[in-house]
This record gives C-alpha cells, sequence and structure tokens, in this order.
C-alpha cells in the first residue's frame, strides 16, 4: 500500500493531534479513513466509538 500520500490536516481541531500522530493522520484524511464528525472536528483526544471503527476498518480495507 502507498504509503506517501499526505494532505493537510483541514479539521477545525486538527491543531490537537500531537506531533507524533500528524503523518499518520495526514495519510489517514489523504486516503479518506478519516473524514471527521458532523461538526468538521477530527476529537484527536476523544475516544472512536465501536461504529467509527468499523467504518474507519471498512474503508481502509476498500482503499487499496
Amino acid at each position: 500500500m502507498d504509503v506517501n500520500a499526505s494532505t493537510a490536516l483541514s479539521f477545525s481541531d486538527a491543531e490537537n493531534v500531537p506531533d507524533w500522530a500528524s503523518d499518520a493522520m495526514q495519510w489517514c484524511a489523504a486516503k479518506g479513513l478519516l473524514q471527521g464528525d458532523d461538526s468538521h472536528n477530527l476529537l484527536p483526544n476523544g475516544t472512536a466509538t465501536r461504529a467509527q471503527i468499523a467504518v474507519i476498518m471498512q474503508r481502509f480495507l476498500t482503499a487499496a
């Protein structure tokens, strides 16, 4: 899988993404795995629900 994709994090709370996670989050956003909530927040300090993780995993499996 191409792991070189990257995009700027344009989420309302992107400044809360820790430095150590920034590259991975940018890749996930570029691949469409992360799309934020209805308020265009990423919620990097929140807790993901089982349903949210299932959606991310489904997007990952179909992104290849």
